[in-house]
């Protein structure tokens, strides 16, 4: 097994896993036609993490913690890549990659939630940070062509459920914190683009 140096981080792609480590030996010219050599690193092996069957998973975010535990975050249980279902979901690893929790939600607002981003604090708290989309709407706004029974058509009765003050509530920038368990979302009026944290 190859030694990983202090260095060592984990980028999470979709819903495949690319452990990198700085200083490694090259193994192969590329894996998934991405060079094996980077400026800083270089990869070591990829893997999926997490599955889930018809659904779709997309903008995952990692974080190593001092303890050595590797969070992944992302949007989980989707239709497909716009849809009104996205929720924050976290899978975690303590034997550096190799094995993997089942997807836990840590966040399911009303709306969409993307792009989920996750840190580790100086005291050991995570802060996940996310923002939430209303753009399937563009999809449904013809109501005579959406099929009963297909994904579409359920968005629509999903968004005509909501009122416009949850709209206005829960649309935006949010982050979320957890020293022992996860707290309820907060607003964030700064908000960032892709990957909050």
């Amino acid at each position: 097994m190859r030694k990983r140096t202090a260095g060592s981080f984990l980028a999470a792609c979709g819903l495949i896993v690319a452990v990198v480590s700085a200083g490694a030996q090259e193994q192969a010219a590329e894996i998934w036609g991405a060079p094996v050599r980077q400026k800083r690193a270089e990869i070591l092996w990829t893997k999926v993490i997490c599955k889930q069957p018809g659904r779709y998973i997309g903008w995952p975010t990692a974080c190593v913690r001092k303890d050595g535990e590797i969070l992944a975050v992302f949007s989980g249980d989707r239709d497909e890549h716009v849809c009104p279902w996205g929720k924050v979901q976290m899978v975690r690893s303590k034997d550096a990659g190799v094995t993997w929790t089942p997807a836990v939600n840590i966040a399911n607002t009303p709306l969409d939630d993307r792009d989920a981003g996750i840190i580790e604090l100086s005291n050991g708290d995570l802060v996940a940070a996310w923002f939430t989309s209303v753009a399937y709407q563009n999809s449904i706004r013809d109501r005579a062509k959406l099929k009963p029974g297909s994904h579409r058509f359920f968005w629509w009765l999903h968004h005509e459920k909501l009122m416009p003050e949850v709209k206005h509530e829960w649309l935006g920038y949010f982050t979320i914190r957890s020293s022992a368990g996860w707290v309820s979302p907060a607003y964030d009026r700064c908000g960032a683009g892709f990957r909050p944290v």
